[in-house]
């Protein structure tokens, strides 16, 4: 008959109480978080959420005394359905760890690192839509990034959301212009227009010169940098888009309008993080798993982004 002592039972209490207390504490101490800027964030308590591209329809038109009035429907296409996934990260500790230095091991696996692993993966995952998406389909059977976004309610006319080349003046003057082009899904004029650039850290410097120089950057020139009078756009680096100077293939740059609430880059989420504690009847390990639920995604094909893989 198996047996144990009333000051095990005790000792694991305050084994479980200590580390559900350091992950608490640890929760709660501001941490640098870069993917909250490039996503809306939506709170959902099922599975699955949807989202639709919805249709419009045409402007209004002169109409005379007794003639007969068109109808027109909406369509209700483009659907993206964006599916939780749980994410989580397991870590161990043996009883002499927690018995000799309960400090080192608590606080070294069971807080700041445990929360630090699960904020990296949420980063990568993030940047990973924008990075990803010249290559990614969505509900419309187009990329991400592409120029022939179909219109449900204009057949024959597209969206175009993608250009090409460096980040150069001329280059981002023709995203901040790509916007301008973007029609709702009758063809008409849709209001939209970038309110940030995006781009990897290392090109900080390249924006700083092109967006606060008075003059053309780089030119013998008297032009005036058209770019810091005509609309201001703000700034926001990412350490996970991709850059060649990390080894990636591309380093492509991004603009946004962050005002439009059901477009661009989604994350979905349903709680926040949870922490559980065990002991290994066998081992007598203190073993600690911690998971999150979300989903990341790009929603309302050709609204919200213009992205160039810099190519």
């Amino acid at each position: 008959m198996a047996g144990g002592r009333s000051s095990d039972i005790t000792n694991l209490k305050k084994a479980r109480a200590s580390i559900n207390f350091v992950f608490n504490e640890a929760a709660k101490v501001p941490q640098e978080q870069q993917w909250p800027q490039i996503v809306t964030k939506v709170p959902c308590e099922l599975e699955v959420g949807t989202y639709l591209t919805v249709g419009d329809i045409g402007n209004a038109t002169a109409h005379g005394e007794g003639s007969a009035y068109t109808f027109e429907g909406i369509s209700e296409d483009w659907k993206t359905e964006l599916t939780l996934v749980t994410y989580g990260k397991g870590v161990t500790a043996t009883r002499r760890q927690m018995k000799d230095d309960q400090t080192l091991s608590v606080n070294g696996m069971f807080g700041t690192k445990l929360i630090r692993s699960m904020i990296e993966t949420k980063e990568q995952i993030v940047a990973d839509v924008y990075n990803d998406g010249f290559s990614t389909a969505m509900a419309d059977a187009t990329y991400v990034f592409s120029n022939t976004h179909p219109l449900s309610n204009a057949p024959g006319k597209y969206n175009d959301n993608l250009i090409t080349g460096a980040i150069t003046t001329d280059n981002i003057k023709t995203g901040l212009n790509q916007f301008s082009k973007i029609k709702n899904q009758a063809g008409n004029r849709f209001p939209t227009k970038a309110t940030h650039i995006l781009v990897n850290t290392m090109e900080q410097f390249t924006l700083i010169e092109l967006l606060e120089s008075q003059l053309l950057a780089w030119e013998l020139s008297n032009t005036v940098n058209s770019i810091t009078k005509a609309q201001k756009i703000g700034v926001i680096l990412n350490d996970y888009i991709d850059h060649t100077g990390d080894g990636d293939t591309y380093s492509p740059w991004f603009l946004l309008d962050k005002t439009i609430p059901d477009a661009g880059v989604i994350y979905q989420y349903r709680g926040g993080m949870n922490v559980e504690t065990e002991t290994d009847f066998k081992t007598k390990d203190y073993n600690v798993t911690c998971e999150e639920e979300y989903v990341v995604g790009a929603v309302s094909p050709g609204y919200g982004l213009v992205g160039s893989q810099n190519s």
